[in-house]
């Protein structure tokens, strides 16, 4: 990173990014991850986000470093998570909570219950808007709308080129005493593979996919 303030913005969406929920969302009052199903099948974006146990996907950040996540299990029990998923690197291993809200899956803190990912909003169609998030706590407010801009575009990652999905979302954060910070996130949706690509580009940090597997037994 080129400057202090860079590298500390940065860690910041990082840690947003990654639910490392100690320092932000204890106690915010905001997106809940209660489930509501109005359809019959919890899984209805599994095309671009894989609910297989066993899965795994490896990020590669723009610093080099990386992230690895794995589907640990699903389970479709009415009123309760779906799934659960393990997040390691950079010395953190955490295990978070796959609920399914009616319209999309969301990925919950397993201590809090609060929302730190979303995935696409259903029915999956160009120009598709949803908020994101919209809470706020004593130590973070977060505002986020998103959008599918893109249905069938190319994107170029570390594991090969993808034709995908591309959702911009817009977002206010601010976190205790630091400037506040406005960001674009790109997200891009591969089928049957998931999130191949996350770029911030107010923070200049890029999650890119590296490698994966769709299922215990899968391949890449």
């Amino acid at each position: 990173m080129r400057s202090t303030g860079r590298t500390c913005r940065s860690e910041t969406g990082r840690l947003l990014f990654l639910s490392l929920a100690l320092l932000f969302l204890a106690g915010c009052s905001g997106n809940s991850a209660a489930p509501v199903s109005p359809i019959d099948d919890p899984y209805a974006d599994r095309e671009y986000y894989p609910m297989i146990p066993g899965s795994e996907w490896v990020y590669l950040l723009s610093d080099s470093t990386r992230y690895t996540y794995t589907l640990l299990d699903t389970s479709p029990a009415a009123g309760g998570p779906i799934g659960r998923l393990n997040v390691n690197g950079s010395g953190q291993d955490r295990i978070h909570l796959v609920w399914w809200n009616g319209t999309r899956l969301n990925f919950a803190n397993s201590d809090t219950n609060e929302v730190f990912e979303t995935s696409l909003e259903i029915p999956v169609e160009l120009g598709r808007r949803w908020q994101a998030f919209d809470f706020s706590s004593g130590d973070l407010t977060l505002y986020a709308n998103a959008e599918i801009i893109a249905m069938d575009t190319t994107i170029e990652v570390p594991a090969g080129s993808f034709p995908a999905i591309l959702v911009r979302q817009a977002s206010f954060h601010q976190y205790r005493n630091e400037e506040p910070l406005l960001d674009t996130l790109y997200t891009a949706f591969a089928r049957n593979v998931g999130v191949i690509l996350w770029d911030f580009r107010g923070l200049d940090l890029r999650y890119m996919l590296e490698s994966w597997t769709i299922g215990p037994a899968g391949g890449v």
